[in-house]
């Protein structure tokens, strides 16, 4: 019914934005962000004429769209090819005003757990959002304003999540599940993952190199 692919950005620096391309793994990765890449999405013209854009969403009106098609039984996923060469520069808004961000994913995740999860588990789960714990699982900056959450706290959330999404009887629910056991693994570890890698990189291309430099006598 919808597809995405990646897309490349370039302006400081080149990334490459890519998210999974089976529909289970699309959907239940919607607990954590969005999971097309907008500027690259198409759909069919039915789908969106019965089911417009939420109005009740700004700056995050697609996430909110693609939780209302999962509600609907819709499904989605992404191609693997590049579709978008997207340049980011200051203005952009999804470059500017991180404390404004952070604050609007908790309506965002609010929403997303009220969208994806029974009901009887959604007070529980909520607390968690409130307290920030989603965000840190999400890997979502929260606003300078909010004290980060605990680990204790984060931890009980994610049991939260668990318990609910065994309820939930649908193919995207076990991807979510886990999803969820992995961000709890990563953020058990002492030195968050995106760190370990801007540490690990450099060793590695050091370590390459000296083993050029020894190959060739030197």
């Amino acid at each position: 019914d919808v597809a995405g692919g990646a897309m490349l950005t370039f302006g400081q620096k080149i990334r490459l934005w890519a998210h999974p391309s089976e529909v289970p793994a699309a959907a239940g990765g919607l607990l954590w962000g969005p999971t097309l890449n907008h500027p690259t999405v198409i759909a069919k013209t039915a789908v969106l004429q019965a089911t417009p854009y939420p109005a009740d969403a700004p700056l995050g009106e697609d996430y909110a769209l693609w939780l209302r098609l999962v509600e609907q039984g819709r499904r989605f996923g992404n191609m693997d090819e590049v579709m978008v060469y997207y340049r980011l520069e200051g203005q952009n808004t999804s470059q500017t005003g991180q404390d404004s961000r952070g604050e609007r994913y908790f309506s965002l995740f609010e929403r997303a757990v009220t969208s994806l999860l029974p009901l009887a588990n959604r007070a529980a789960v909520m607390e968690g959002v409130r307290a920030g714990a989603h965000h840190v699982l999400a890997g979502v900056t929260l606003p300078s304003s909010v004290d980060k959450p605990n680990k204790q706290t984060v931890q009980a959330h994610g049991q939260v999540l668990l318990e609910a999404l065994a309820g939930v009887e649908a193919p995207w629910a076990r991807r979510a599940e886990q999803s969820v056991q992995q961000r709890l693994r990563r953020h058990e570890r002492t030195l968050p993952w995106h760190k370990a890698k801007e540490l690990i990189d450099p060793w590695l291309i050091g370590f390459s190199h000296m083993a050029r430099v020894r190959a060739s006598g030197f």
